[in-house]
């Protein structure tokens, strides 16, 4: 019975992809309808590579009235959905496929080819077997147990999502192809959570490691890279490829000498690609995806990760027909026509240069007094921080609708005020700034923090009084509990 089980297992995890000669694509279409007026942000892939980045069309959508979107899938797709109300789902696509989505009441109902499969995938029933870093943890105390991770691990999946999978594959409205293009997308995600965990420990960041260990957490590492083939035609089409893919090129590129290195580089500077320069040994299905996701990026974050003009001299000179470097000179275009620097904030924005040195002494300034504070914990250099505020607009909604003030505080040190100030620019945060001095930063990190890691972005949550009400409030992104919070008496 166990070899049956591993059988199972190992199957679903290397099932390969699905008619790999087609090269054309075939039509599929999802119908859209909704019970109120919204607008529905549609990513689809670009390059035949997963898109949760950016928005292919946005569609205004009417009760009672169904809007039609085709696209061209080969083999199989991954679309995201994101509706203007914040709520969102996942569709896996096939060839041909016909597929429903309506939003009713606030909820996604799904209908039409494989239904059943992207109610599984969107209402995440696996991630109960994926206690990936609880399992990890069990084990790394008192000694690290690397073989007991293993077997953890293997018993977890074996027993809960196999189960799953089977049930699944009893439904006759979900064909056998989709299933194992899911179950390949879910063991991407479940050894990409493995994989950096096991890459912790390797460093040593949970305690000192034998190395008998190290050897046998090396051993792990390689088994997921040779059970993956990060180097397959369709990697980049699965949602949950990108950890694996990265850290196997990032990997070998370690391991070069410093001559092959400067080979690679094929006569480009090594600022053209900067962190990214180890994708420069990937295939080109692989590296395109990851140099025009990149360079997205940049213009998104407001992030200097390499020089934006010699990468897009390699990405014109390399991939002149790509759809990621259409894109990228539209945003380039953009950033040139609005990059002008705004001497004087608007009567939104309000820089304070006098010293707070307490989180508790806000409350106490005149613009502040007599408000509940929301309070953000940033940095210039923190990029998770600067993804929560393209949340901003809902983020000032709420906040207005329930009389709360926004605070920005940045924990940045030795920081030239011009480059806080043209962050805070180029966000256009409405709210209330201040760069922490040594003393408020001591405060936060003894109320917040208790003297532990400081993780940001952090949210706090205060009343006029100055009295914590939640030293880990919901991000900007979950808009929902942001308000459930603010309406609070």
């Amino acid at each position: 019975m166990k070899l049956l089980y591993k059988f199972l297992f190992i199957t679903f995890c290397h099932a390969s992809s699905i008619a790999s000669s087609i090269v054309l694509g075939k039509e599929a279409t999802i119908v859209f309808n909704t019970d109120c007026d919204i607008k529905v942000g549609v990513y689809i892939p670009i390059d035949e590579s997963y898109n949760y980045h950016s928005a292919s069309d946005q569609l205004d959508l009417k009760p009672n009235i169904s809007i039609t979107y085709k696209l061209d899938v080969s083999d199989f797709c991954f679309v995201k959905v994101v509706y203007s109300n914040g709520i969102w789902c996942y569709l896996l696509i096939m060839e041909n496929d016909n597929v429903g989505i309506t939003l009713k009441n606030n909820e996604i109902i799904l209908t039409g080819n494989n239904a059943g499969g992207n109610h599984y995938l969107n209402n995440n029933r696996f991630s109960k077997y994926a206690f990936i870093d609880s399992i990890f943890d069990l084990h790394i105390k008192p000694s690290i147990d690397i073989p007991a991770i293993s077997v953890d691990l293997y018993k977890t999946f074996r027993e809960g999502f196999n189960e799953d999978l089977i049930k699944l594959r009893s439904d006759e409205n979900i064909s056998s192809d989709f299933i194992n293009i899911l179950s390949n997308d879910i063991c991407y995600f479940v050894d990409g959570r493995a994989l950096n965990n096991y890459k912790t420990l390797l460093f040593g960041a949970k305690g000192k490691i034998s190395q008998e260990d190290s050897k046998l957490i090396l051993s792990r590492i390689d088994s997921i890279f040779q059970k993956h083939t990060p180097w397959t035609s369709d990697v980049m089409k699965y949602r949950n490829s990108y950890t694996i893919v990265t850290s196997y090129y990032r990997e070998k590129y370690n391991n070069l000498s410093l001559q092959e290195k400067n080979d690679l580089l094929q006569g480009y500077e090594q600022d053209s690609f900067g962190l990214y320069t180890h994708h420069l040994l990937a295939p080109d299905h692989i590296q395109l995806p990851r140099f025009g996701h990149a360079f997205l990026l940049q213009f998104d974050l407001n992030v200097i990760e390499f020089d934006k003009d010699k990468m897009f001299k390699y990405m014109t000179d390399r991939f002149p027909d790509s759809q990621y470097l259409k894109l990228v000179k539209e945003r380039m275009t953009e950033l040139q026509s609005q990059n002008k620097r705004i001497d004087v904030f608007p009567d939104s924005i309000i820089i304070f240069n006098e010293q707070v040195n307490t989180l508790k002494e806000l409350t106490s300034l005149k613009q502040l007094k007599g408000y509940n504070l929301y309070i953000d914990l940033w940095a210039t250099w923190c990029i998770p921080c600067k993804a929560e505020f393209k949340h901003k607009d809902k983020l000032n909604s709420v906040a207005e609708k329930y009389n709360v003030k926004l605070v920005y505080i940045s924990i940045d040190k030795e920081i030239p005020i011009k480059k806080w100030e043209s962050e805070i620019s180029y966000w256009d945060l409405t709210g209330y700034h201040f760069l922490a001095n040594e003393q408020l930063t001591k405060d936060i990190e003894k109320i917040i923090y208790k003297n532990q890691v400081v993780k940001i972005p952090r949210y706090i949550y205060i009343n006029e009084k100055g009295e914590i009400l939640n030293d880990d409030a919901p991000r900007p992104s979950a808009i929902a509990s942001i308000e459930n919070l603010f309406s609070r008496k």
